[in-house]
């Protein structure tokens, strides 16, 4: 059934973001990239399959009415569950009860990839926001998306997790070139930096082939004031090294050179600033 349903999944810019742990800001950097990407002219969609801890609304300060296990339950049609939101970003929730579907029903299952590929191709890009850890019930996904965003801190046992869940997702079939690896909240860029490097190497030479990108994300102290503001800091500070981070990596979903719409002053400035904040 699984295999059946990774052939409904023919689409195009499906963006996975998953971790080999929680905690990692995961749903936050799927919040603010998808605001980019729409930022950039892109209409975005977020897929919050995060069960038990779909955040996305909290952060995009919204309440969705439905689900897509409402869906599936017919208890609604499926613009129902597309919930609109100030940025221009939809999101839909996937609900409580969505591993029951997998569990117990293979023809649900059938059905949820449906539904999710039938509100997907209206988008340009969606970008799914896993929970932590491979879960082989998700495996179309993984095995039908464009790229697949890792994101780790560089704690040890981070970096420990995310690399056994990005052996998986090769062994799986995943192809590193896909796999883009995103070390966030870090508190030195330089040495953070070398961490990401040497984790490739050795990836590399797991699989004899190089990761699609690494990127930092350095701790600011101005993002934790947007979580607790429920506003996305991309929108409200978005001349802070987190926001050009975000940039860089939807320069590479895009296949496009993006840069943020500054002036080269301000953006040598703002860097300094972010060092020293």
């Amino acid at each position: 059934m699984l295999n059946q349903a990774s052939n409904l999944i023919n689409l195009e810019n499906v963006v996975l973001i998953g971790s080999g742990k929680g905690g990692v800001g995961k749903t936050l950097i799927t919040v603010n990239l998808a605001i980019v990407l729409k930022q950039l002219g892109y209409k975005v969609l977020i897929f919050d399959l995060d069960v038990g801890f779909t955040n996305s609304d909290v952060l995009l300060n919204v309440h969705p009415q439905y689900s897509i296990n409402d869906l599936l339950l017919n208890k609604c049609e499926r613009e129902d569950v597309i919930c609109s939101t100030e940025y221009g970003v939809d999101l839909v929730s996937v609900g409580s009860d969505i591993e029951s579907i997998f569990n117990f029903n293979p023809e649900n299952t059938k059905n949820f990839y449906i539904k999710f590929a039938q509100i997907a191709k209206d988008y340009d890009f969606t970008l799914i926001d896993l929970p932590p850890g491979y879960n082989n019930n998700y495996a179309p996904f993984f095995n039908s998306a464009t790229h697949t965003i890792t994101i780790t801190t560089t704690h040890p046992t981070s970096l420990v997790n995310s690399y056994t869940f990005v052996k998986i997702l090769i062994h799986k079939g995943v192809p590193s070139s896909n796999i883009h690896l995103v070390g966030n909240n870090v508190e030195n860029y330089n040495e953070s930096l070398e961490n990401l490097k040497r984790f490739s190497s050795v990836l590399e030479k797991f699989t004899g082939e190089k990761m699609g990108s690494l990127t930092i994300i350095k701790r600011h102290n101005l993002v934790e004031k947007s979580v607790f503001n429920r506003k996305p800091f991309v929108i409200d500070h978005p001349k802070i090294q987190p926001t050009f981070a975000l940039y860089r990596i939807a320069s590479i979903l895009t296949k496009k050179d993006i840069s943020y719409k500054e002036n080269i002053l301000d953006k040598i400035l703002s860097f300094f600033r972010s060092e020293h904040e």
